[in-house]
């Protein structure tokens, strides 16, 4: 009888083990759920609040660098918009390029891009931006004025030679052409000839010559950019240096943009007292 019991006593404990063991595993392993796909990317990331535009956000806008250096290879402006001569090429006849009417004694300046010739007297506003020369072949006094109306500093050129300009005679206000014929005291600018007198000059802007009647430059500076007359006679340029070869005759009292012609190098120029135009 007691071992009976014992018997019952021990599969009953077996029993009660087996619901408090199992009953928790089988509720662990529940229904099954469905895994996530591998390598569908992150999970999407939630924003929380509305997003809003960030600022200065428009596409800058490149400006364009003013003054740039010249770039190596890149073209320079010439001071002539002729186009160069052919070498070689033979002059086509006389007076090239003239610059002023052949009417009167004149003055001549000369700018980075541009000339301006300015005859008779009075007041003169050139609108050359920045002047280099200056020749002067009116006969008479040039003055160069800070004022359009002749106010504020000003600055005596004598007649009969060219100038270098620099610093404020640059960019005067105006230019006056006077009737005062009596040399400057001082005089102002670089002067380009040894003497003031009536005289022919020519330049290439790194050379300058000045000649007077009856002389003859067997070396010119070459190539001429311009030629101006104010030697009182004519002025030919001569296709050998002793004279020979073509020969291109030039008014007295004009200027002459001779870059890119065929008289631009020529063998020599000469001077001479026959005052009749060509």
């Amino acid at each position: 009888m007691v071992v009976r019991s014992f018997s019952r006593l021990m599969v009953a404990l077996v029993a009660l083990a087996a619901v408090f063991i199992w009953a928790p595993l089988a509720g662990a392993q529940g229904p099954s759920t469905p895994t996530r796909p591998v390598n569908h990317g992150p999970a999407p990331t939630i924003i929380y609040g509305p997003v809003s535009k960030p600022i200065n956000m428009a596409p800058t806008v490149p400006t364009e660098t003013i003054n740039k250096p010249a770039q190596s290879g890149s073209a320079t402006t010439s001071l002539s918009a002729s186009p160069k001569a052919t070498p070689g090429v033979t002059p086509d006849g006389t007076n090239e390029n003239p610059e002023c009417g052949f009417t009167a004694a004149f003055a001549f300046v000369i700018g980075n891009y541009d000339v301006d010739c300015l005859q008779g007297t009075g007041y003169y506003h050139t609108a050359i931006a920045t002047l280099v020369y200056l020749v002067n072949n009116t006969g008479f006094r040039v003055w160069f004025h800070e004022d359009s109306t002749g106010g504020g500093w000003a600055d005596c050129f004598d007649h009969g030679n060219a100038y270098h300009l620099g610093g404020r005679d640059e960019n005067p206000g105006s230019i006056q052409i006077t009737t005062n014929s009596t040399q400057c005291t001082p005089s102002s600018g670089t002067k380009q000839c040894a003497i003031d007198d009536e005289m022919a000059w020519e330049t290439n802007f790194s050379t300058s010559a000045c000649q007077h009647t009856g002389t003859t430059d067997a070396d010119p500076p070459t190539p001429i950019y311009y030629l101006t007359n104010g030697s009182g006679g004519r002025v030919w340029l001569h296709q050998d240096r002793t004279g020979g070869g073509w020969a291109d005759c030039f008014n007295n009292n004009n200027a002459y943009d001779l870059y890119g012609t065929g008289d631009d190098s020529p063998g020599n120029i000469q001077a001479i007292s026959n005052s009749t135009p060509c």
